[in-house]
């Protein structure tokens, strides 16, 4: 087997790439299909990336000498690590729910409590010239508070943990890798 250069893909993420929506909404079906009506852009993500990090909590089975016979899967999830860098009705929206952040003319009220927002579809789109990548979740939960810190030199940025559950199909996400088959969020 050779070596493909072009099988070396970049996790840049499109212009305003991620996305969310109520539970239910159709879900995408490819890399590069534009998304169903009904998502709405969270707009710019900071330059830290995006961490998806699964979790698995595995068990043993034991023979009667303690060797072990066979691993099985107790637990599973992904956590996604994302930094949203707007200070917006749908971000903040995302964040902190619905519930808790109204906004009337220029002004944008957050209440901040202990409640979490609820479970929301999520998609993140990403481009590497004319390829393509789109990670989709059909239930996830934002289940962090950001930390926020104010100062003159950095925008106020509200890094999040996203955890997936499992969804209607028996998986907790889905990636769709599209070559030469640009992206149309």
């Amino acid at each position: 087997m050779t070596n493909t250069p072009g099988n070396v893909l970049a996790g840049k993420l499109a212009s305003g790439g991620i996305h969310v929506a109520d539970l239910g909404i159709e879900a995408p079906v490819d890399a590069s299909t534009p998304l169903p009506i009904g998502w709405v852009s969270l707009g710019y993500t900071s330059d830290n990336g995006i961490v998806i990090a699964p979790e698995v909590e595995s068990g043993e089975w034991l023979d009667h000498n303690g060797n072990v016979i066979r691993k099985y899967v107790k637990s599973f999830k992904e956590i996604l690590t994302v930094t949203l860098s707007e200070t917006s009705l749908p971000s903040l929206s995302a964040i902190y729910g619905a519930d808790n952040v109204t906004q009337t003319s220029n002004l944008i009220h957050v209440r901040h409590n202990s409640s979490l927002p609820p479970m929301r579809a999520w998609d993140l789109d990403f481009l590497d010239g004319a390829d393509a990548q789109r990670y989709y979740i059909e239930r996830g939960q934002v289940i962090t508070k950001p930390e926020l810190t104010f100062d003159s030199e950095n925008p106020v940025a509200y890094e999040i943990e996203i955890e997936t559950f499992i969804g209607s199909d028996g998986n907790f996400a889905h990636r769709w890798v599209e070559f030469g088959g640009g992206i149309a969020v």
